[in-house]
């Protein structure tokens, strides 16, 4: 897949095991050649599909959301948003 908008991942806050986790998550989508959203899960159960193309990717830990669009016949996956998970105030 082409990965575009890499961009907004610049916003993070530096954190090695956020970097770990991105580094990874990165090298597995262009690498990857997703068909459809199936394929998607099946790389990573734990994403959120809002709708046909546009998918959630939460760091580990737990500290960021990553937004993307997917366009599956182009095979491109564009970054349209980076979100700070809110904190756990009760730990």
């Amino acid at each position: 897949m082409h990965l575009l908008g890499r961009n907004i991942l610049s916003n993070l806050q530096k954190n090695a095991a956020v970097d770990k986790w991105l580094t990874s998550w990165i090298c597995e989508v262009v690498n990857a050649h997703w068909k459809n959203s199936d394929q998607v899960f099946k790389q990573f159960p734990q994403a959120q599909q809002l709708n046909d193309n546009l998918f959630l990717f939460e760091t580990k830990p737990k500290m960021y959301c990553i937004k993307v669009q997917i366009a599956f016949p182009k095979g491109i996956v564009l970054i349209t948003a980076l979100n700070k998970l809110m904190e756990n105030n009760n730990e």
